[in-house]
Order: C-alpha cells, then sequence, then structure tokens
C-alpha cells in the first residue's frame, strides 16, 4: 500500500489510501508511441487519476456534482467568500465593455457595428460576470455556443451539472451534462463549448477552485459561527454546581436537573434567583482558563480568506484605522485590479475573443474590452487627464474615450502635445523645434559676437581723428527740440478705418515679391502689401511725431540688428473683432527664431524715444492673406513651407515706404582695445546745459545719423543725465566740427528707476 492521491471529487483533508496504479502494459506503451508520430506524447496527469484508472465517476467519494454543489454551499454561507467573489466580478465589468482596434486607426466601421450588435445581443456584461463568479467558485465556467441567424447565440451553462472527457493526452473529448433530478443527459462535442479553468497546480487540465485551498478557515469560521447560535439559543455555559444532601442518588439529581432548567432558565425565568433545599449548596466555579476568542478567531479566519483569493479589505467595505503600512483606499484598488481581476479578465477575454470574435464571426480588426470605473473625485481624475495630455502620454481624444465621451470632431484632439511653460507644442513639430533652436542658438551668437566686435570697433574709433562731414544741418547753440508728447491709441475700428484710408503708420516687414507670390491667395491680400506688423503707431494726420527723428532711430536700431531668418509656420485665422470689420483674418504663422524679443527691442526703444505702440492685442507673428466672413470655411488646407528672411526694416506712412537695411553698422578689426576722449567741446556749451535745465529736461539722448563717424557712433543712443559726458567723453553735440549728431530730451533709463 503506497499513499496515492485519491481522485477528485471532495473537501476532506484526510486523503484516504488507493492501490498503486498498475504499470503499463506492452499493449499501452505501443499505443502512446503510435500515437506520438500524430500528437504530443506526452500523458495526462487528470487522465491518469480518472479516466485511466477505469474508476467510474459514480463510484468515487463525491460526485462531480455534489464536489461542486459543496462549494456552491460554501459561498452560500461564509459571507467573506461570497464577498470576494461578487466584488471580483463587479469590478471586472464595473466600466462596461467597448471595443478596441487590433491596430490603431485599421478598424472596419462595418465589421464595428456588426460586432457591436453582438455583444448587445448576448448582454454581454451579464455574460462576462456570471463567467467571472463560476471561475472564483467552482474554478472552472462553460458557455453553449449556437450557430445560425443573424448572430450566433451564447448561453452559460450550470457548472455544476457539466463534466469532460479527456484522452490520454489530456485532450478534451467531448463534455456532457447530466442534471440529477430528471436524469436527463446531453452530450456535446468539443467546438460546441466553451471552458474557461482555473489550472491545478497538480494537473493542468483540472480545474482548482480557490474555495478549495480555504478549507481551514471556511471550516473554522463555520463552526465557530454555529458555537455562537448554539450560545445564543442556550445560554452561556453555568457559573456555579450544585450539591445535593446526603440522602441524595441520581434521581434525586436528574430530577433536580429537569427542576433547575423549568425554573431557572429561559426567557421567562430571567433574574430569579436559585433556591436551595433539603441540604443542597451551590457552589460558584472558580477563575478557570479564558474561553477562545471567537471574535478574533473569525477576524484571523476572514483574513485568511481574503489573502486566499487576493482580495484587500477596503475592497469590500472593510475599514481598519489600524492598517498600518496597509496603503489608502486607492492603493487597495489598485492591488485588487493588478493582482487579482486582470488575470481573471485576461483568462476571460482572450477565449472570447479568439473562439468567438474570430472563430465564429471572423472579425479580426477589432476585439473586446471592459475598463473599469474610476471612484476617483472629478479633480483628481481633470488632474490626471491634464498631466496626461500635456506631457503627451495621450491625446485629448483618448481621455475623453476613457470618460465615455466622443472625440471631437475632425480629429483635432487626436493630435499628442507637450506642454512647455506656456507654449504648446504639437509633438509632430518636435523635430522642427530642435532646429529651430539649434537655429537661434546660432543667431544669439552671432549677435553676440556682433556686438562684442561693435565694442571693440567702438574702442578703436575712439582713437581715430574725426573724418571731416558736411555741413551741419543745425547751427550750434540752437535750442533743443521740445519732447514730443505720445499719440493717443485709436480704438480699434477706428485703426481699420485708417487703413483701408491708406492713412495709418506702421513699422513692420514687407515682403519681397518672389515669397510674397507663393503665399498670395485668389481674391486675399495685394502681395505687394503682404507683411509682418511690428509696431501700429497710429492715423499720420493725427500723430504729432517727429518723423525725421523717428527715421534716424528706426535706421540707427536697424543697423546694429542682424537679419533674421525662418519659416512660415502653418495655417491658422483670428476670430472676427471691430479692427477686422467682424471678419475673419486668414493668416500664415511666423515662424523666425528671436522675433518675439526683437520685436520687444524695437518697441521698448520707441517708448524710450516717446513713441506710444498699440498694444491692445497680443503679439502673434503672422502674415494676413485675406478676410474671409466668420463662419466661412478655409479657402485653403495648408500653406506651403517658405523661406522668410527680414533684413529691411520699413516705417510705412500712408502709401510712403522708408526702408532701413538691417546689419549695415559692421564692426572694423582692431587690435587696440583702449578708448580716445574727445577733448573740443561747443562754445555755448554752459548756456545750453542752463536751458536744459531751466525747461526741466533731466535726461538727455545722443542720436547719431547713419552716417557718422566712429567717435560719434559709439554715444548712439546712449542716455546721461543732463552735464554728464557721454561715451566718447562729449557733453553735447556737436562733437567735433561739422557733427550732425543732435541730442534730445528723454525720459530716465528704467535701469536707473
Amino acid at each position: 500500500m503506497t499513499n496515492k492521491r485519491r481522485p477528485r471529487g471532495t473537501l476532506q483533508l484526510v486523503q484516504p489510501l488507493v492501490e498503486a496504479a498498475p504499470k503499463p502494459t506492452k499493449k499501452v506503451t505501443q499505443a502512446a508511441t503510435k500515437s506520438s508520430s500524430k500528437g504530443p506524447q506526452s500523458l495526462s496527469l487528470a487522465w491518469d487519476e480518472n479516466e485511466g484508472m477505469g474508476q467510474a465517476r459514480d463510484q468515487r467519494p463525491l460526485s462531480e456534482y455534489e464536489r461542486k454543489d459543496t462549494l456552491y454551499r460554501v459561498y452560500e454561507g461564509n459571507t467573506w467568500v461570497s464577498a470576494c467573489v461578487d466584488v471580483i466580478s463587479k469590478r471586472f465589468t464595473s466600466g462596461g465593455w467597448h471595443l478596441e482596434e487590433v491596430k490603431h486607426g485599421k478598424g472596419q466601421q462595418d465589421t464595428h457595428d456588426r460586432l457591436k450588435e453582438f455583444c448587445l445581443a448576448v448582454k454581454l456584461l451579464r455574460f462576462l460576470r456570471a463567467t467571472s463568479d463560476d471561475l472564483e467558485i467552482y474554478g472552472e465556467s462553460y458557455a453553449e455556443i449556437v450557430p445560425g441567424g443573424l448572430f450566433p447565440q451564447l448561453h452559460s451553462l450550470d457548472c455544476p451539472t457539466i463534466t469532460y472527457q479527456l484522452d490520454e493526452h489530456g485532450t478534451i473529448l467531448g463534455y456532457t451534462q447530466m442534471l440529477t433530478q430528471s436524469n436527463k443527459k446531453v452530450q456535446f462535442k468539443p467546438e460546441q463549448i466553451i471552458r474557461w479553468w482555473l489550472p491545478s497546480k497538480r494537473a493542468k487540465m483540472i480545474s482548482f477552485s480557490p474555495i478549495e485551498k480555504l478549507v481551514n478557515p471556511t471550516y473554522a469560521d463555520k463552526s465557530m459561527v454555529d458555537w455562537s447560535q448554539m450560545f445564543f439559543r442556550k445560554g452561556t455555559r453555568p457559573s456555579a454546581w450544585i450539591q445535593l444532601g446526603p440522602e441524595s442518588d441520581v434521581d434525586d439529581a436528574r430530577t433536580f436537573v429537569k427542576f433547575y432548567k423549568e425554573n431557572y432558565t429561559g426567557e421567562q425565568n430571567a433574574h430569579v434567583p436559585p433556591v436551595m433545599w433539603g441540604g443542597a449548596q451551590l457552589h460558584e466555579y472558580g477563575k478557570g482558563p479564558i474561553d477562545i476568542d471567537f471574535h478574533g478567531g473569525r477576524v484571523f479566519s476572514r483574513e485568511e480568506i481574503l489573502a486566499g483569493y487576493g482580495v484587500p479589505p477596503a475592497a469590500i467595505g472593510i475599514i481598519e484605522s489600524g492598517n498600518i503600512g496597509g496603503g489608502s483606499g486607492e492603493d487597495q484598488d489598485k492591488s485588487l485590479r493588478l493582482n487579482t481581476v486582470d488575470p481573471i479578465k485576461q483568462l476571460i477575454l482572450e477565449e472570447f475573443n479568439q473562439r468567438i470574435v474570430v472563430g465564429v464571426l471572423g472579425i479580426t480588426d477589432w476585439i473586446v474590452n471592459t475598463k473599469y470605473a474610476d471612484y476617483r473625485s472629478d479633480t483628481q481624475i481633470v488632474e490626471v487627464q491634464q498631466k496626461r495630455i500635456f506631457s503627451g502620454l495621450s491625446t485629448p481624444d483618448e481621455e475623453r474615450q476613457d470618460s465615455g465621451k466622443t472625440p471631437y470632431p475632425k480629429e483635432i484632439g487626436s493630435i499628442p502635445i507637450i506642454v512647455s511653460g506656456r507654449e504648446v507644442i504639437p509633438l509632430e513639430r518636435m523635430g522642427e523645434l530642435a532646429d529651430e533652436q539649434r537655429q537661434t542658438a546660432s543667431v544669439t551668437l552671432q549677435q553676440q559676437k556682433a556686438n562684442a566686435d561693435l565694442a571693440q570697433t567702438k574702442a578703436e574709433q575712439a582713437k581715430e581723428p574725426p573724418q571731416p562731414v558736411p555741413a551741419p544741418l543745425q547751427a550750434p547753440g540752437q535750442p533743443p527740440q521740445a519732447q514730443q508728447q505720445p499719440p493717443q491709441q485709436k480704438p480699434a475700428k477706428e485703426r481699420l478705418q485708417i487703413v483701408e484710408q491708406h492713412t495709418g503708420m506702421m513699422i513692420a516687414f514687407m515682403l519681397d515679391p518672389d515669397t510674397a507670390s507663393q503665399l498670395a491667395l485668389p481674391n486675399g491680400e495685394p502681395p505687394q502689401d503682404m507683411h509682418v506688423t511690428l509696431a501700429f503707431l497710429g492715423d499720420k494726420n493725427e500723430v504729432t511725431l517727429n518723423i525725421d527723428q523717428l527715421k534716424q532711430e528706426l535706421a540707427s536700431f536697424a543697423a546694429k540688428s542682424m537679419p533674421l531668418e525662418g519659416a512660415t509656420g502653418g495655417l491658422g485665422r483670428f476670430t472676427p473683432s471691430d479692427s477686422s470689420d467682424n471678419l475673419s483674418p486668414v493668416i500664415a504663422l511666423v515662424n523666425v527664431p528671436g522675433l518675439v524679443a526683437w520685436r520687444a527691442a524695437l518697441v521698448q526703444r520707441l517708448s524710450d524715444t516717446g513713441v506710444n505702440v498699440a498694444n491692445d492685442f497680443d503679439f502673434t507673428p503672422h502674415i494676413t492673406l485675406a478676410y474671409i466672413d466668420a463662419d466661412a470655411p478655409l479657402p485653403v488646407e495648408s500653406v506651403p513651407n517658405v523661406p522668410l528672411v527680414f533684413d529691411q526694416l520699413c516705417l510705412a506712412i500712408g502709401d510712403d515706404r522708408t526702408y532701413s537695411r538691417m546689419g549695415t553698422a559692421q564692426p572694423k578689426e582692431s587690435a587696440d582695445t583702449s578708448a580716445q576722449q574727445v577733448d573740443w567741446s561747443p562754445d555755448n556749451l554752459d548756456k545750453r546745459l542752463q536751458e536744459y535745465r531751466d525747461q526741466g529736461v533731466e535726461y538727455l539722448k545722443w542720436l547719431s545719423q547713419s552716417n557718422a563717424c566712429d567717435l560719434c557712433f559709439a554715444n548712439d543712443g546712449e542716455v546721461r543725465k543732463v552735464g554728464e559726458a557721454f561715451p566718447n567723453g562729449a557733453i553735447l553735440e556737436p562733437a567735433h566740427p561739422n557733427c550732425e549728431c543732435e541730442t534730445i530730451p528723454t525720459e530716465k533709463p528704467k535701469e536707473q528707476s
């Protein structure tokens, strides 16, 4: 006799002994060898312990029906087991079902609609939940496939009534359904049945219910429940014992016990004190050993059951304040989904999609999946969605679909983006962004080098004697020009009328004819007028600016600036406004590295000179292509990627345009960087300084002509307090005979404020 494992069919802990299996005969060995040429050669332990032993199912200690009925009784009678089974199936289907493309963008709409109608017809959620329940109770689940009609039918089978037959290699040969009351029997072919099962760790074709590893805690819990029920029915054990008189016998004792039960126990005798007579004495029990802690025992059994099913306490509504290290409810829900529900979900849906979606329906571009309901607060959900979208991990459309909402129309929410600071960057532009950053760095280095060379040139120019220049346009001693008052900004609609009447003033980059012709649209803006607006100054008829001084400022600023290069960056449109006569401007976006910072420096230079720039719109570099109705579609789907080179600054006053070329102030190479100060000053210097002070002027700005000598060019744009020397040592112009420079009153520099 050897200790051989008993066939399946009972939950007893102690296994009976059975005879060892007989050695395989020569005939069996030959049959196995022969079959190996057509299939697997390995043998099934499940077959060996059941069909292989020739033991009829009705001869086993428990039939398959009785075994599964016992498992169901445990589910029905144990609160913790039923709670675990229920929470797994409910979490599995909590967010409903949906269809997913096998390959993104390859799914056909007709197959999607067909699969959706099938899922609705079979009531998929109910079917999936029943399958999960059977797996967690019996360790296996069955469904019958009934082909025919518009859609095949799918029926869940009562698991306790189903058995299967194996060959020696573990292949299922067929299924049998047997009813115990009517004794009706149905045979099924393997292709008619879908079987899901949790494989036993010992014999892989045998199902293994999670309840089977919980025999001890479930039995202990039931025993403690039964004892508690008995306690409430019969009361506690006696707290004292009775000693009868010396003349008493057994019959007297029995009579007294009956009398005691009738008069001193039960609800009707509550609080009635026992009375002794005839020499009987009442003795109280001493303090003995402590009874078993049934409450603590049930808690321990509960923890064993939860561990067996892999269900955290919070998932079934148990809140333990002392559960140190157990994690928050959100952490426990994540553990439930990843460690317990996902494996069951994958097991069920893998077989469902393979056998039904592909095998029966023939659909290969869509699969069925389920999703989890999100129990977090709306605020937490939105924060997580924003982080995913802003980091490029998902698109707005994907987040909307996860929330059960429809995508945005026209696939506008299908483009991944990355938000960096306040800038929104589509992922498709990441490659372009790298090129732009390299170009920006190159331009910055060139500007830094140009500034360094310019400083070196100024120092060299200061050492050289001044070159003869034409006769001055302003005689020495001429009083300084009064400071111009900044023009008042016009409302947007008035600015539109100014532009239409060609009386406006603006500073812009005008497009060259070749670039403008590539961007021009039919019935759009004339190519000769296409430009990038840098600053709108107002109506020329109302502005009191010194135009010559403004031109000189722009020429000086342009001469010191390097040309800017870039390209058009896409198509867009602005919302209608008063400034566009309620029409929608169609624009080509301008992508020129360094343009925004360069324009900000230009506006600051103009502001220092007393020229105000309209600021009721944020600066968005663009080229206006056309004006269309607000509800009209865009006239084109895209604009070409056209290179842009801005090397001339244009001052447009009505139809009159003045251009200032950029980068003309080329530095000269010099090995000597020491500075030379002028030792010449105008004869009326003190008088002019006093006039400035009498007028309340505190600061002066030096302006040089575009053809200024090297000595004066070092002062261009510099601001000094009245009476203080400029970089070349001059306090007021002229700095030398025939000097054409001028100084004008200005405000205190911001860095000194």
